[in-house]
């Protein structure tokens, strides 16, 4: 047999024997670039469903007040005075001569995962009296609203598939107060519907804030009312106040939890690349 004949025959003996390690080299290599392939679609999706979720909760017809600097409700703080201020300030928006002002607190309470059993935080609002009214989708779908100065709550009906212990009439403790759940609210599908609602007032008391609200929230009157109650605060040394349409501030605040969660994607992504 020719010796070029022998030689072909020895690489292709060769290549045959290694058939069945070189499968699982491959099948490992396609295993590994699908998963990075995942784990990066698994953030862009978070990421961009997040931002479509919070960026679609605003409305462009109601004012956000906060302090200046603050990136969120939760880290921001505003004097009681301040809200007096505000209620009579240009471009705020009256109903039978009472201004649809709200000053709300924001808090985080603990609740209990129902797929999980493990403790998550939960956003506790407490609102104003106009607070209701400067949301045009919201609802009680169950029970009733809460009543003014006593420990009552109302749920967001996303919350009640996502966590335990708030069905109607269910009692609650947060810290040491005990709480009565009384009703579930619609907020027509936006995040709204993932917070715990409460009058402003026992907020206050029972979490030691009685001389401030986190945040001012305000019907404008007209297109031109954001301009203008922003005038009157700039001009008004006692309002060092942000304002920013409700529609910005749900942007910003998707925009900057989507960065983040990129931020986290794309490093973990290319690690397991290089990995």
């Amino acid at each position: 047999m020719p010796p070029v004949l022998l030689q072909t025959l020895a690489v292709i003996r060769i290549n045959l024997k290694s058939l069945p390690a070189r499968f699982w080299m491959s099948l490992s290599t396609v295993v590994a670039i699908s998963l990075v392939v995942a784990v990066l679609l698994a953030f862009l999706a978070m990421a961009n469903g997040f931002r479509h979720t919070i960026s679609g909760t605003g409305s462009p017809e109601i004012a956000v007040l906060l302090r200046p600097g603050s990136e969120s409700e939760i880290n921001s703080a505003v004097a009681r005075d301040q809200l007096r201020l505000i209620e009579e300030a240009p471009g705020v928006a009256r109903d039978n001569g009472q201004p649809l002002v709200s000053g709300e607190l924001y808090l985080v309470v603990d609740g209990i995962k129902k797929a999980s059993h493990t403790k998550a935080n939960l956003p506790l609002r407490g609102l104003g009296p106009q607070g209701m009214a400067l949301r045009r989708e919201f609802h009680i779908a169950a029970g009733r609203m809460f009543r003014p100065g006593l420990n009552e709550i109302i749920v967001g009906k996303g919350l009640l598939g996502e966590f335990d212990g708030f069905g109607l009439g269910q009692s609650l403790r947060f810290g040491t107060s005990q709480w009565t759940v009384v009703g579930v609210f619609d907020a027509g599908g936006s995040v709204l519907e993932s917070e715990l609602w409460a009058d402003a007032a026992v907020v206050q008391s029972l979490f030691k804030r009685d001389n401030y609200f986190q945040t001012i929230r305000v019907r404008l009157d007209g297109a031109d009312a954001l301009a203008r109650l922003k005038a009157a605060v700039e001009s008004d040394p006692r309002l060092k106040l942000d304002v920013l349409s409700e529609a910005d501030y749900f942007a910003k605040q998707a925009s900057k939890t989507s960065d983040l969660i990129l931020y986290l994607g794309w490093p973990l992504a290319i690690a397991m690349a290089f990995g």
